[in-house]
Formats: C-alpha cells, sequence, structure tokens
C-alpha cells in the first residue's frame, strides 16, 4: 500500500519546528545506542500532534479501539500510521529535518525513508492496555543495516508514566534473536556480554522532548504508575540502501522495503 497521506496540509508551519541534532548526541548514540534529544520539537507544535492525537482517540485515549490488521500493542493503546489520518502528522513524515537528523546520527549521508509511525499511549491505571514492556530489540528479522526509531514526547512524561529506558551500549551486540520481542529473558547479565552494558536512567520529558535509538538497542518500558495517560509518538526511519528479506514483527510478516512506495523524508544533495 501506498503510505502518502491522503489529508491535505493547509496549515503553514515553521521550517524550524525541528532542530538539528548536536555533535554531542551524535556521539551519544554512538557510544551507546541511544540518545536524549531534549527540545528536538517545537513544544507548540507537539501541542498540535497531541491536540490531534486526542481528537483520533478521544481526550483519555480511551475512544479508539485497536484496528485490526493496522494496531498491534498488548501492552498501550497503539494508533498506526496517524499521518494518513491528520496533517500535522503528515507534515511531520514529510519533514526533511528529521531524515537529516537521522542520516547524522547512522554516520553516513544516505535518503532516509519513514518505516512506520503510530501514537503510543499507554494508559493509567488497571487498564489492560498498561503493562511493562520488556525489554526488546525493535528489529528482530534479517536486516542488513540499522534503522533508527524516535520516541517523542507529545505531553509531559513522567518517570513513572513509563517512558523508555535503555541498556547502554547493547546495541554492539547485534541482533539476539526474535526471542527478545516475544517476551524472553534478556535482563542484563542473561547473555554475557550484556553484563558489560548499564541500564539508563528513567527519563522525565517534556513535549517536544524526543529519545533516538537503533533498532538493535535493548530497550523497555515500565507500566504507567502515573494518574494520567502517557502521549507519545514513535517514528521509525530506514535508509534508503537497505536490503532485507522479510521483517518479523510480533505476528506480522511483511516484505521486502519498497523505496517506490515509502515516504521520502530526506535525500543528500
Amino acid at each position: 500500500m501506498n503510505d502518502q497521506p491522503h489529508m491535505s496540509d493547509e496549515k503553514v508551519r515553521p521550517a524550524d519546528c525541528m532542530r538539528d541534532v548536536t555533535d554531542a548526541e551524535i556521539g551519544h548514540f554512538f557510544e551507546h545506542g541511544w540518545a536524549m534529544l531534549r527540545g528536538l520539537l517545537d513544544p507548540e507544535f507537539a501541542a498540535e500532534l497531541l491536540a490531534a492525537a486526542k481528537r483520533l482517540m478521544g481526550v483519555d485515549a480511551t475512544s479508539h479501539t485497536a484496528r485490526e490488521g493496522i494496531d498491534h500493542s498488548n501492552a498501550w493503546n497503539a494508533y498506526s500510521k496517524p499521518h494518513l489520518d491528520d496533517p500535522g502528522f503528515a507534515y511531520l513524515t514529510r519533514h526533511s529535518a528529521l531524515g537529516r537528523n537521522a542520516a547524522k546520527l547512522l554516520g553516513r549521508d544516505s535518503e532516509i525513508y519513514l518505516a512506520t509511525n503510530t501514537i503510543a499511549v499507554k494508559l493509567a491505571g488497571d487498564s489492560p492496555l498498561n503493562k511493562p514492556t520488556p525489554f526488546h530489540q525493535d528489529a528482530v528479522g534479517p536486516i542488513d543495516r540499522m534503522g533508527l526509531n524516535f520516541w517523542i514526547a507529545l505531553d509531559e512524561v513522567k518517570p513513572e508514566q513509563g517512558p523508555l529506558q535503555f541498556m547502554n551500549g547493547s546495541h554492539r551486540l547485534g541482533p539476539i534473536g526474535g526471542g527478545a520481542y516475544f517476551g524472553a529473558d534478556v535482563s542484563p547479565g542473561t547473555w554475557s556480554n550484556q553484563k558489560r552494558c548499564t541500564i539508563s536512567e528513567i527519563p522525565h520529558l517534556m513535549p517536544g522532548d524526543a529519545t533516538v535509538h537503533g533498532n538493535f538497542t535493548l530497550h523497555r518500558a515500565t507500566e504507567n504508575k502515573g494518574n494520567a495517560p502517557r502521549w507519545a509518538y514513535f517514528h521509525a526511519v530506514t535508509p534508503g540502501d537497505a536490503k532485507y528479506t522479510g521483517f518479523i514483527a510480533s505476528d506480522r510478516i511483511t516484505g521486502p522495503f519498497d523505496t517506490s512506495t515509502a515516504t521520502l523524508m530526506y535525500r543528500p544533495d
């Protein structure tokens, strides 16, 4: 399916609603497999996206029912591909600055394409959509190079609400098998080289703050122990020169990456 947005975007937004990543952030990513990107997105734009997410999912994110074959999560309320239904998210998927940032973090000036995007709301309390997400890798199939996942706070996300936490340096382990995604024990020390990895602190994020991690970096999130939904948006990107024969994620298998239908975010000059 061609993942081009079908809504027109009539609102004029500033081109500088996203900043460039810094050399220090690139260095942290290279060393640890993830980086904190404070103020990556303009807070006013983050607020616009939060309002759009609430229109799509309800003010407390309980009006959205997972769409069969589209939304996949058993730990949080997911709304996949919001760029097809909202012009603000569509604008973000086409924003070249986000793609350029991805190319800088990856360390080579390649084309960058949208892989997937999802509004990820972890509900509070005893909701079935409030479960801890165990350590896992986003890449559990035979891909031949690394992609990235930007995790952007749309609202304030306090440590007790379940933001992402990372296993520092775990990207050096390479793919450790699909079992990690399916809940196998990948806690520190289970694999001998993991003893070299430390666990990052649980962050406190403000609207527009983001983390970015490579798809081999082990990461997790606790349940939401706060008293309000955790509103976040994740945006996965893939280099245009990536080659792989299949990607296994949960119970889904998708085919080879097709640049003819994917959304191009960035192309080097």
